[in-house]
């Protein structure tokens, strides 16, 4: 059991990097520039309400593209447009245009929250991400169930969850700070930088934390296999 590899793990992690990188400037067109330039021309003309609903436009209709081109539908897009209706009828309510700008926030509240809880369970949600994402053969589940017996790696997994679900938690609190303190320009040139800049450092430090149990955990699946 102990070829429970690291290598399939990092090719995989370099194919989505790549893709990912490969998308950058599509993305940040849609992200950042769009959304601040929609902005900037809309709100002397229209209503601030007005011209946020104009740049929350900019992800629904890059969604719809995106659909239509690949004909799928990814989940969390549909998570995306789920905050932006939520946030948009939230905003009509209270009469405050600002709750727009919280829909980033709102996911990533979402998310720190479902990190941490998931704690309570057996397995947290970092081992569901790993199993859901990376393990696609019997052989590599049996090898993970036996990787799941060593204490050192449920540790790591939980330490994960709770870093991420913490980093979510702090990124939220951040935002909802800044939307009140900024000018709504500001926090639109602000947002993406600061969402996309906790998301890399904080994968950064996983990555490293994966480095340094990868040989500890390897050792553990070699005991299992002696025993």
């Amino acid at each position: 059991m102990s070829d429970l590899q690291m290598a399939p793990e990092n090719q995989s992690l370099r194919q989505v990097f790549r893709q990912r990188l490969g998308r950058l400037p599509v993305q940040a067109m849609v992200s950042v520039v769009l959304p601040l330039v929609i902005y900037l021309l809309a709100s002397p003309r229209t209503s601030m309400f007005t011209a946020l609903v104009l740049t929350a436009a900019v992800p629904l209709l890059y969604s719809i593209y995106c659909w239509v081109r690949t004909r799928h539908v990814a989940f969390l897009s549909l998570v995306t447009l789920f905050m932006v209706g939520i946030s948009l009828l939230i905003a009509l309510l209270v009469h405050d245009p600002r709750l727009l700008l919280l829909r980033d926030a709102c996911l990533a509240g979402l998310l720190g929250l479902i990190c941490l809880f998931s704690l309570l369970r057996t397995r947290p949600i970092a081992y569901t991400f790993y199993r859901w994402a990376f393990i696609h053969t019997s052989e590599q589940s049996v090898s993970l169930n036996a990787l799941w017996q060593l204490p050192y790696a449920r540790f790591t997994w939980r330490m994960l969850t709770t870093m991420w679900g913490l980093m979510f938690l702090g990124l939220a609190l951040i935002e909802a700070a800044l939307v009140y303190r900024l000018p709504a320009a500001q926090f639109l040139a602000v947002h993406p930088f600061l969402l996309w800049g906790t998301i890399i450092v904080t994968a950064s430090v996983t990555r490293l934390c994966g480095k340094r149990t990868r040989k500890q955990i390897t050792t553990g699946l070699q005991q299992v296999d002696e025993e």
